[in-house]
């Protein structure tokens, strides 16, 4: 398959050629079709006005007008109507040649006809001819035209949005390669999953993120591989509430390929791609920051439960917080100890 620009460029100049076709041969075309129906016109009122000519002769000599050539000359040179290179013939009422005046015609011609009566009934019938050879000639040159006017009309359809394309696709290489350079550079990993959540791109973050050497390792593998197997199902419903048009937000852990283990928090959003809908994911690393959170709730724990009392002051001497087993040991409740100092403890009040 080729690649779409290729496949525009294609079309352009399919459409372009059809085009200048169409220009190159309807110039001549239209020119002969006119000049023919002009020249067909002009025989037949020709042939119609020396049929009219000739009508007074018949009438005068019925049986015998056939004969008489020199009159029918006549009648044919000097009727209002001037010849120019037709060829005029006259044939009875048997298709037999009576006269022929004019010249003899060079090349395919053209011929016109009426007939000659006598009252109501046809005795014959007068056709004048045209040679097409100067329809042919100019009809020659009307192509001419139509060919220089067809590679105009080409150029025009072609080379300019070609040339326009161009600096489109152009355009959008650069922000292709703009968007690629950021994507690549950021810190947060990037891919875009199909419906069935196999990888289509990624950046260079998330090849890190899960371990891989190189994008060969994962193009098209399922992103589902590396989410560790007890948050899968939150991960499948994150995955089918994006593809429904829902953005998303989950934090799981996944497995790297090499083994190692990491805590990511991803947001996912629809994306159209190609005519369908994919799962574009940012997703950062928070392992560090949970291991913090956990060392917290630790320290909590520790700190709510122990059984010796435990004061936390500023670094003024201030007391922030105390324990359970502080207001137990001391008597003073944790109301009374905040803010004051640990000079306190040394007015007797504790056992």
């Amino acid at each position: 398959m080729l690649p779409p620009r290729d496949r525009i460029s294609t079309i352009i100049t399919r459409l372009g050629g059809i085009t200048a076709l169409l220009v190159a041969l309807s110039l001549p075309l239209g020119y002969a079709l006119t000049d023919l129906k002009d020249l067909g016109d002009s025989l037949e009122f020709k042939a119609k006005v020396k049929a009219s000519a000739m009508t007074g002769l018949i009438a005068t000599h019925p049986e015998l007008w056939q004969l008489a050539e020199n009159r029918m000359q006549g009648l044919i040179s000097r009727e209002p109507v001037p010849l120019a290179d037709e060829l005029i013939q006259v044939f009875d009422d048997k298709g037999q040649l009576i006269l022929r005046h004019g010249r003899e015609l060079q090349g395919p011609a053209l011929s016109r006809s009426y007939a000659l009566y006598d009252v109501d009934r046809v005795v014959g019938r007068i056709q004048v001819s045209a040679s097409l050879l100067g329809t042919l000639s100019r009809t020659a040159i009307a192509a001419l035209c139509g060919l220089l006017l067809g590679g105009i009309v080409f150029v025009v359809l072609r080379v300019l949005p070609l040339r326009a394309l161009r600096q489109a696709m152009s355009s959008l290489m650069e922000e292709k390669e703009r968007a690629e350079t950021t994507l690549s550079s950021i810190s947060d990993a990037v891919t875009t999953t199909d419906a069935e959540g196999r990888l289509i791109r990624m950046n260079l973050a998330w090849l890190a993120m899960i371990e891989a050497d190189s994008p060969a390792q994962t193009a098209g593998r399922s992103v589902f591989e590396v989410v560790a197997p007890e948050h899968r199902a939150a991960y499948a419903e994150l995955h089918q509430g994006v593809l429904a048009g829902e953005p998303r937000q989950l934090r799981y852990e996944m497995i790297g390929l090499k083994g190692g283990r990491r805590w990511l928090e991803t947001r996912a959003v629809p994306m159209r791609d190609g005519g369908r809908t994919v799962d574009l994911a940012v997703t950062r690393d928070i392992t560090a920051s949970q291991q913090a959170e956990a060392k917290l709730q630790l320290a909590s724990s520790v700190f709510t439960h122990a059984r010796e009392g435990i004061m936390i002051t500023n670094a003024e001497g201030a007391i922030l917080d105390v324990n359970e087993a502080f207001t137990q040991i001391t008597g003073y409740s944790r109301d009374e100890a905040l803010g004051h100092n640990p000079s306190l403890l040394s007015s007797g009040r504790h056992d």
